[in-house]
């Protein structure tokens, strides 16, 4: 036995080593943009002093120290070759203190090493101590050289970058700001300069901030909005979104077109563009050349369109501000809106993200109207996009909203089809979260002769959540839109981190251990009925906004379960995507097969390494007993765009399963192997080597190799 346990160890060690030989990290070649909006500071890929940042207010800041002078973090990046064919674009955010030797701020816009201020070649803004004037300098081989000094001395004041290399020429745009964020002046400066080979934004480079304080001045300092970026030409021509029959009389028509983008003028409103064909023959022009009344709609003048008769409007040959035409031509339905005299009404906002309120009209509104931006406003601010969905719009403001604060929005100036318009109209909305924390925990869809279906309900939030407004669906494909709902509650509230189950009867509590009967809910209406093969299970609103979606399978099961009858789907980690299927198993059998009202019997913090992967358990024991059945592979990258393969491979190299081929990865993510082959049969006791390459499209490529021992108790 001892021998046996010595050449395990062994084998270990062998593929331990082979590992750290074969396995290569490479940069991704990538564009970088970053708003510190996320607390969850340091961010994958930044490097350097991280620990004396943090993300606080949605900038990179620098706490409260009373030791450290200077800090610096950095993360990767690099242009692809083809993007230097166009300007190349860095704009930044940064606060800063009145330079002095002992308080000041670099920016690097590409280093040639994470060590930004020691980096051989690099292109940085740094700050001179005796005019406090932003200057643009070039480092080569050490040395640095001023290319670009703005006109304007700064002192603690909010500074927005915008340098753009366009060719041989290097312009700077610094605007101003105090720290209330009111805007001050602007400082525009621009020089021809050619840049030395050693400054490559097509090699990987980093880029960097550097801040040097006082025990005293560091609140001082900040970082935010950072976005390099080639601007690489728009090429795309206009579409037309819409043609609508506006108003009309006894002797024309107004047809309104609506377009995907701003559109030239001389193009949009030539009449020898548009023509309308009254099915199945009659052909008609515009009266005379249309109007421009937006930047995106064009107002036409027709003769008589005859009532009750199809209409299709052809248009061609419009460009947009950047010269793109249509091609080829498009053809479209014109609709016709029926006659009413009864005007709009705004009749609810509810804020669909942080920054985004959709708004709720009686009827169908006029795009072009309802589409202005300049028909509503939060105190007296413009949202900055309109999105027309015909009786409502989704409107994006540049404030973020505060959780639970009440905000009144001003609607005017909006009307229907038949140029009705709505009164001026104040609707109150409150930003509120939480519900989001609600998640599918456990579902059991094919229930014990005699029993029925249940969906536990988990509150992952710090607040308690009513039920009143949250329903139970299931999902009608066909039609792309919830079935079967039921309302869960009009009274319960769910404490936090806690858990409901919803049920029909109360079989539940005789076939299952129940440790909390009272967080059994028996809906307000008909419960859905959940397909024992396959279906769906969704949380959502009362208004249709889904909260959370399971699409399951019976297949999800364990696999050596003969008979998955009465057994629940346990979710195994509360933060892992729902939809994942390595984050659902069976229920244990230890368990009862099912854990309705407490912790799963699966339940399973996931481990992410950045930049690399975690296998867990590294032993593991595939035998349906509830306990270590699966082996997690879990990620984490900064390069989000990955496609990746994982393999499987015996002690002697050979090809045992496939796990993924082709799998889109995203950031990060969980996979499980349940220690079959590629025949579905289990694989013998042994060790085994878990096989990772991931690439992109632009050839960047890692692999990852580690060693799990598969057992039989």
């Amino acid at each position: 036995m001892e021998k046996i346990w010595l050449k395990y160890v062994r084998d270990c060690l062998y593929v331990f080593y082979i590992t750290l030989l074969m396995s290569v990290t490479q940069f991704a070649n990538a564009q970088l943009y970053e708003d510190f909006s996320s607390p969850a500071w340091p961010y994958a890929g930044w490097v350097g002093d991280t620990a004396d940042f943090a993300t606080t207010t949605g900038q990179l800041r620098i706490p409260q120290r009373t030791t450290l002078n200077r800090s610096r973090v950095a993360a990767p990046y690099s242009f692809a070759q083809a993007d230097l064919a166009y300007p190349l674009r860095f704009d930044f955010e940064v606060l800063t203190a009145d330079p002095t030797a002992s308080n000041f701020a670099e920016v690097y816009l590409w280093a040639d090493s994470a060590n930004v201020e020691n980096s051989s070649n690099a292109l940085y803004v740094a700050f001179d101590v005796s005019s406090d004037k932003a200057i643009l300098y070039q480092r080569v081989a050490g040395t640095a050289t001023a290319i670009l000094t703005t006109d304007t001395a700064v002192d603690y004041e909010i500074l927005n970058f915008a340098i753009t290399k366009n060719a041989n020429i290097f312009s700077m745009i610094m605007r101003v700001s105090d720290r209330g964020g009111n805007f001050l002046r602007a400082d525009t400066v621009s020089t021809a300069h050619v840049l030395p080979s050693s400054i490559n934004f097509a090699a990987n480079g980093f880029f960097g901030v550097r801040f040097v304080y006082s025990a005293s001045y560091n609140g001082r300092f900040y970082l935010d909005n950072v976005n390099l970026r080639a601007l690489v030409p728009d090429t795309i021509p206009p579409a037309v979104r819409s043609a609508t029959i506006a108003s009309s009389d006894d002797n024309n028509d107004f047809v309104l077109v609506t377009f995907s983008e701003p559109v030239d003028s001389a193009t949009a409103v030539n009449a020898a563009n548009y023509r309308i064909t009254t099915m199945p023959s009659v052909v008609q022009n515009p009266v005379f050349n249309g109007t421009l009344i937006s930047e995106t709609q064009v107002r036409l003048n027709f003769s008589h369109l005859i009532p009750n008769m199809l209409h299709q409007l052809r248009v061609c040959n419009v460009k947009d501000l950047e010269g793109n035409a249509m091609s080829p031509c498009q053809t479209l339905p014109v609709k016709r809106a029926a006659d009413d005299y009864q005007a709009p009404l705004a009749t609810q906002a509810v804020a669909r993200a942080e920054n985004v309120v959709r708004v709720l009209f009686s009827e169908v509104v006029d795009s072009l109207s309802a589409s202005n931006a300049a028909n509503y406003n939060i105190s007296g601010v413009n949202p900055t996009q309109v999105e027309y969905n015909r009786s409502s719009v989704q409107l994006t403001f540049e404030q973020i909203w505060q959780e639970l604060v009440p905000y009144t929005l001003h609607v005017e100036n909006v009307y229907d089809p038949s140029a009705n318009v709505l009164a001026p109209t104040d609707l109150t909305f409150v930003f509120d979260t939480t519900y989001r924390n609600l998640i599918i925990n456990e579902v059991l869809f094919n229930p014990q002769s005699g029993g029925e279906d249940f969906v536990e309900i988990y509150n992952r939030s710090e607040r308690a959540i009513p039920l009143r407004d949250i329903i139970l669906a299931t999902w009608d494909a066909t039609n792309a839109r919830l079935r079967t709902a039921c309302r869960i509650s009009d009274t319960a509230t769910l404490a936090p981190h806690d858990y409901c189950v919803v049920t029909r009867d109360t079989a539940l509590t005789r076939q299952y251990t129940v440790l909390y009967p009272e967080k059994v809910i028996y809906p307000l209406s008909a419960m859905p009925t959940f397909a024992n093969a396959e279906g769906t299970v969704i949380i959502a609103l009362k208004d249709s906004t889904i909260i959370d979606r399971l699409v399951y399978t019976e297949k999800m099961h364990n696999t050596f379960l003969n008979n998955v009858k009465g057994v629940s789907l346990e979710r195994r980690s509360f933060d892992a995507p729902t939809q994942e299927p390595s984050n659902w198993h069976s229920a244990a059998k230890s368990a009862g097969y099912a854990t309705p009202t407490y912790k799963n019997s699966q339940s399973y913090n996931f481990l992410y390494n950045e930049g690399d992967i975690t296998v867990d358990p590294t032993v593991f024991s595939p035998d349906a007993d509830g306990y270590n059945d699966v082996t997690n592979i879990s990620y984490q990258f900064e390069n989000c765009d990955f496609t990746g393969n994982i393999f499987i491979y015996d002690a002697q190299g050979r090809l045992v399963r496939r796990l993924e081929r082709n799998a889109v990865m995203g950031c990060s993510g969980v996979f499980s192997w349940d220690g079959t082959n590629e025949a579905k049969a289990r694989c013998q006791v042994g060790n085994y080597v878990v096989y990772m390459e991931v690439f992109d499209t632009k050839g960047n490529k890692q692999t990852f190799k580690k060693v799990v021992t598969l057992m039989v108790k």
